[in-house]
């Protein structure tokens, strides 16, 4: 993984953290940082399959219910003698479309990912992003798609792409504090073969 570009990506996800703190005189702002554990299976073309566990964390920065600027970093441990730990970093700028509420909203967005595959390899490339919530009071639902259309080579992995796919539920019990439960799904095309990721996440989130 391109060191420059994972520092910059950690250091979009901090200002994200921080940024309401201070920016409210750009208007209303709402944000939210949280962490999940992703227990998942990997089922590769050239590593086999295996079970796996992995930590995770995420960022968004929303102005006025309509741009954002959303990060997540993903990590996985498939347990496998000699097979490293893999990881998925993104940094997505989002415009809602539509966006009647601030928990029910369509958006639009493009970014970049970084990502180091099981077994050895990285890819980097642009992604596209569509995300959308709805729901009712404390409760809803949430939904992102995204297409990684060319990543580059990883070794002897060439012509690498890659989707991914997340949902599930949130519940706030708190304003302050959003915890979530979903499925995450990140796959891996490569020529002669693919890698993919997926299982269930839970975690819990600090919204300002």
């Amino acid at each position: 993984m391109s060191i420059t570009i994972k520092n910059t990506c950690l250091k979009l996800m901090l200002c994200a953290m921080l940024l309401p703190v201070s920016a409210y005189s750009l208007g209303p702002v709402d944000a939210e940082f949280g962490a999940v554990f992703w227990a998942h299976d990997i089922d590769s073309s050239d590593i086999g399959n295996s079970s796996a566990d992995g930590d995770g964390a995420y960022a968004e920065l929303w102005f006025a219910n309509s741009w954002g600027l959303n990060g997540q970093y993903f990590t996985s441990d498939p347990g496998l003698p000699g097979v490293a730990d893999s990881s998925s970093l993104s940094i997505d700028v989002m415009r809602r479309i539509l966006s009647p509420t601030e928990n029910n909203f369509v958006a639009l967005g493009a970014g970049w990912q970084d990502t180091e595959l099981p077994g050895g390899g990285s890819g980097e490339g642009l992604r596209l992003v569509a995300e959308g919530r709805a729901g009712l009071g404390v409760l809803f639902v949430y939904g992102q798609a995204a297409w990684m259309p060319e990543l580059g080579d990883a070794g002897i992995k060439k012509d690498l792409s890659a989707t991914e796919i997340e949902f599930g539920v949130s519940f706030t019990p708190f304003p302050f504090l959003n915890l979530r439960a979903g499925y995450r799904t990140f796959e891996t095309d490569f020529r002669g073969g693919s890698q993919s990721s997926d299982g269930y996440l839970i975690g819990g989130a600090i919204h300002f």
